[in-house]
């Protein structure tokens, strides 16, 4: 009875989190928070009723200690004057669902419906490249780009997101075997074309990711001799290159001044006392103004670099101890997944910090191949 009402639970939070999604832009501000905190106490509430396997376990006490620590902070050691403690909890808790969706689908049974899977992809693809293609263009960072439909007025990095999540849904649909080739390439060339439109680099950066990552697991499976040395010689290929290319490129112009921003901030960092540098200082205050970014508070754009600045190097650790034991359950088909969903928080404020948009990516990690049905 508890595994069937689980598994309605798992896959009437990808519906919903599909709907939210979609009509995120149309709903009210107020009835938009109401339903995401809803959707939030729900996959939180899943998180904690954790799975038997001792990883899961484990993984659930460090997302309690987690949230304790961030308890902690604003309670014993921040000025009350600092941050109201509704603000303080609705950050906190917003990036607490993030970590808890990665649980919800590391641990759980690969139950998801490939049918719901493939009606998400669908609906998004016709509805995102239809606004795409006729709605206004939207003017950000200086630059053009294709009309957006989530994520508020300029919404163009969670509009990006979210093409790239149902991108790379659609390779692992033919991957797992339930989509074919005709229709995967249908779909997905014009979501690539509209994708690189955007010109949201974190994401060329997932898809990347998936790409290599994909790659380099095929050759490690493969029984060929001198397959392995394929991982080794990309990777000195790939450092010889930025080696190289160093002298001609401006990096810091390329990351549109997050390659500063990071140094600046790893100093800072490293010259705390010691009690902020173990425990942080508190959701929110990863919100500071550097030499690059002088006009406006920003984040590092760098989701591990904002966390250790909130809740600390213990905070940091727990955080990459959660998402290491929860990659270590997963295979081929989902680790690039799983991959690329943290190399978008390592190069950019992330998924982690989008957690409906992290849901319907981290979806495809709970579908089992056709093949082992």
């Amino acid at each position: 009875m508890f595994e069937h009402l689980d598994n309605l639970l798992i896959n009437g939070l990808v519906a919903a989190s599909l709907v939210y999604t979609l009509l995120f832009n149309a709903l009210p501000d107020g009835l938009r928070s109401l339903i995401g905190g809803i959707l939030g106490l729900a996959v939180v509430g899943r998180c904690l009723l954790s799975r038997p396997q001792p990883a899961a376990k484990a993984t659930t006490i460090l997302f309690v200690a987690l949230a304790l620590i961030m308890a902690f902070y604003y309670i014993f050691v921040m000025d009350p004057r600092d941050q109201a403690g509704l603000q303080y909890a609705e950050m906190s808790f917003r990036l607490l669902t993030g970590f808890a969706i990665l649980q919800v689908f590391a641990f759980a049974p690969r139950v998801v419906s490939p049918t719901l899977l493939l009606v998400a992809c669908v609906t998004v693809s016709v509805f995102g490249i239809a606004v795409a293609m006729t709605g206004e263009p939207v003017i950000y960072a200086e630059l053009a780009r294709p009309a957006t439909f989530t994520g508020g007025p300029e919404g163009v990095h969670s509009t990006s997101y979210v093409m790239t999540a149902v991108f790379l849904g659609w390779i692992t649909l033919w991957r797992a075997g339930y989509v074919g080739s005709r229709l995967t390439l249908a779909f997905t060339l014009p979501l690539l074309v509209t994708i690189v439109l955007y010109h949201v680099r974190s994401c060329w950066v997932m898809l990347l990711s998936y790409l290599l990552v994909s790659v380099m697991l095929h050759l490690r499976s493969s029984a060929r001799p001198g397959h392995w040395l394929a991982l080794p010689v990309m990777l000195g290929l790939a450092l010889a290159a930025f080696s190289l290319s160093a002298s001609i490129i401006d990096y810091s112009e390329l990351s549109s001044g997050r390659t500063e921003a990071y140094s600046e901030r790893l100093v800072m960092i490293a010259e705390r006392e010691p009690m902020k540098l173990l425990l942080g200082t508190g959701t929110g205050s990863e919100m500071l103004t550097s030499s690059v970014w002088w006009w406006a508070k920003k984040n590092s754009h760098n989701d591990f670099i904002d966390f250790t600045i909130q809740i600390g190097i213990v905070g940091l650790g727990l955080t990459i101890a959660m998402m290491f034991l929860a990659s270590l359950h997963l295979d081929r088909l989902q680790l690039p997944i799983f991959l690329c969903f943290a190399a978008s928080s390592a190069v950019s404020n992330g998924l982690i910090g989008r957690p409906f948009i992290a849901l319907l990516l981290l979806a495809f990690i709970g579908l089992r191949e056709r093949a082992n049905e």
